[in-house]
């Protein structure tokens, strides 16, 4: 793969090509690959940068201090923290940036952690017994249409919701799919090609 084009799918790969993973190898000195993926780093950071602020301020009023202390500790914080306080708060009808709104986005991320590990201790404790049925060849292509099918019913609730922009999920669709069967591209890169699309 061209490095270019690795460069920049991936700004955040410190070692996505053999110059820097090779070190010595090829007559390049392991000087330069420190030097080019702190460069990389640095696009990172450039990339990055407008979103650390922007979620600090958008987060602020709404989870208040301490839900967004153990937002951040805790991690996921836009998938998971960020929508049980809302749901909590949107269904309360408690208005933003007050101590009651503060206080329930505390119990809200309180529960939606314990929920978390609470869910992961059970998936790790059931998955290992599990572990020959679910590694057997016969359930493996069931695995192969996980992500299709998540990715299928999000569509689909999206676009239930809001028929009169049904044609805009047309224009993306066609071009994953002329992607998927008329031109070599990896499968991996269909969502970044739908999104710049879209």
């Amino acid at each position: 793969m061209d490095t270019q084009i690795w460069h920049t799918v991936q700004p955040c790969t410190f070692c996505g090509n053999d110059r820097i993973s090779g070190g010595g190898k090829r007559g390049v000195r392991p000087v330069a690959g420190l030097q080019s993926a702190v460069a990389r780093l640095y696009r990172c950071i450039l990339f990055m940068a407008p979103y650390w602020p922007a979620e600090t301020i958008g987060y602020m009023p709404v989870m208040g201090p301490g839900a967004l202390y153990m937002s951040y500790i805790t991690g996921n914080v836009t998938n998971l923290r960020m929508p049980a306080t809302v749901g909590t708060i949107n269904s309360l009808g408690i208005k933003p940036n007050t101590d009651a709104c503060h206080t329930m986005a505390i119990i809200a991320c309180g529960a939606s952690v314990i929920t978390t590990v609470a869910i992961v201790a059970i998936g790790v404790v059931v998955a290992a017994p599990l572990s020959p049925v679910l590694n057997s060849p016969t359930l493996q292509p069931a695995f192969d249409y996980v992500v299709p099918a998540l990715f299928g019913g999000l569509v689909a609730q999206t676009i239930l919701k809001g028929k009169k922009q049904f044609g805009f999920y047309l224009v993306p669709l066609a071009v994953c799919l002329v992607c998927c069967y008329f031109t070599p591209i990896s499968g991996a890169y269909y969502m970044l090609i739908a999104i710049a699309v879209s």
